[in-house]
């Protein structure tokens, strides 16, 4: 049987949730600014876990947008406000993406950033940068979380069976704990033009 909002201890924005410690373990909050959609949240005692994956940002072009070869760094699709301390130990970010590319070999890709003030995104979140000569890339890369602001995730996720196990790196992110904003960007390279055709951003429990 589907939940209806009577089943929830609590419905509305995640700043005014009660603490996870406060509530039975199970008992399930409904969160209005977390995702796409509203959010449904299971306390497990003392963290608020989310009960599905959560699209928080997702941006599909079937002609493609196309960002010409020796621009800059670009924003694209709509910047995402998002509450603070969303992110716990245990919790993952997967980014996901298509785009295709010019073959000469050069460093293009693209970027989720985040920053504490809109339209200053400064600071990469999670990001993929290709140097294959391939023209069409398709990526699933994944970001554990070891704390609210410190992840691990692959050093570099190069095309080929040769190059995928490369290690890991770990990040931390000062201030990713306060409220803030993300965005997609794209890189193109002095040569090659990037096209966009999708791009999403998950946070799985």
């Amino acid at each position: 049987m589907a939940r209806t909002p009577s089943n929830y201890i609590y419905t509305g924005v995640w700043s005014g949730k009660p603490t996870a410690a406060s509530a039975p373990i199970g008992a399930q909050i409904q969160i209005a600014d977390v995702g796409l959609s509203p959010s449904v949240w299971t306390s497990d005692g003392t963290q608020w876990r989310p009960d599905h994956t959560i699209s928080l940002m997702t941006y599909t072009n079937d002609a493609g947008l196309v960002f010409a070869a020796g621009g800059a760094e670009t924003a694209f699709g709509t910047e995402l406000s998002l509450p603070g301390d969303v992110f716990y130990t245990g919790c993952s970010l997967v980014l996901e993406a298509m785009f295709s590319h010019g073959t000469t070999g050069e460093t293009r890709g693209v970027t989720v950033r985040w920053g504490a003030t809109t339209g200053a995104l400064t600071t990469s979140l999670c990001a993929f940068t290709s140097v294959s000569t391939n023209s069409n890339i398709i990526i699933l890369k994944r970001y554990y979380f070891s704390s609210a602001t410190t992840y691990r995730a692959p050093a570099t996720v190069s095309i080929g069976p040769a190059s995928i196990n490369s290690g890991t790196t770990s990040t931390t992110i000062a201030g990713l704990a306060s409220p803030g904003f993300l965005n997609f960007t794209a890189t193109p390279s002095a040569a090659n033009a990037v096209t966009i055709y999708g791009m999403s951003l998950r946070l799985i429990d």
